[in-house]
């Protein structure tokens, strides 16, 4: 699965996804104010679901290690394993075209240099974990007068990050919290994307699962059985 894209990609496909919704919406204010907050995106609030990690399993599934942690898939799902990259890799069923893949991600790549040129973007957050917890729980309707400018952008990168998006959540377990995102059917093969942040890992590293298979339990499941 590709990594998430640098800061100053992702800018710029919010300002040009912004723009080109003047076919549609009113954005004759644009030019002034960018923060219209005129799609439904932009208050997309996530639930928070505690997972129970005391659940049992039956002898259908298999437990798979990735990055010093493990989970328990359902063995259908294991098929061919593909190595992607050094800190990639996934399990295809042929016969479904489908399956899932795992990735250890390190957050300087969500992080800005000194040179970055979004810094008012930049300054909503200092760590990866605290970047995709206001993705998922800051709305417009929070802002008070006391947030920064760079919180009015963040909720504006939602415009973009959530637009495939159906349902998104926050699932917390007892040593790990993981948003995840599940897509609307449509032409892409995922289906849904994890985004997990686990105490045995190190502190600027996380882990994204990107998972093409029909499946409404393959979240929890994977989730309730890490260790």
């Amino acid at each position: 699965m590709k990594k998430i894209i640098l800061i100053t990609s992702l800018f710029l496909m919010i300002v040009n996804s912004a723009m080109a919704g003047e076919i549609k919406k009113d954005f004759s204010e644009y030019r002034y104010n960018p923060f219209q907050w005129v799609y439904p995106e932009y208050f997309y609030k996530a639930d928070t679901i505690k997972i129970n990690t005391r659940r049992t399993f039956s002898d259908d599934y298999k437990r798979i290690a990735f990055f010093n942690l493990s989970a328990l898939v359902l063995k259908k799902y294991v098929g061919e394993y593909k190595q992607i990259s050094d800190q990639s890799f996934g399990y295809r069923v042929k016969s479904e075209k489908t399956g899932f893949s795992i990735s250890l991600n390190d957050q300087k790549f969500l992080m800005c240099s000194e040179q970055g040129k979004e810094k008012d973007f930049c300054s909503a957050y200092s760590s990866a974990k605290e970047y995709y917890h206001k993705l998922y729980t800051l709305t417009p309707d929070m802002l008070d007068g006391t947030h920064s400018r760079g919180d009015y952008w963040m909720i504006h990168a939602k415009g973009t990050f959530f637009e495939d998006s159906r349902r998104i959540n926050i699932y917390q377990g007892d040593n790990f919290i993981a948003y995840v995102r599940t897509l609307k059917d449509g032409k892409q093969r995922l289906k849904e994307e994890i985004v997990l942040f686990h105490d045995d890992l190190p502190p600027d590293h996380y882990i994204s699962i990107g998972v093409a298979l029909s499946d409404d339990n393959f979240v929890t499941d994977f989730l309730s059985s890490l260790k």
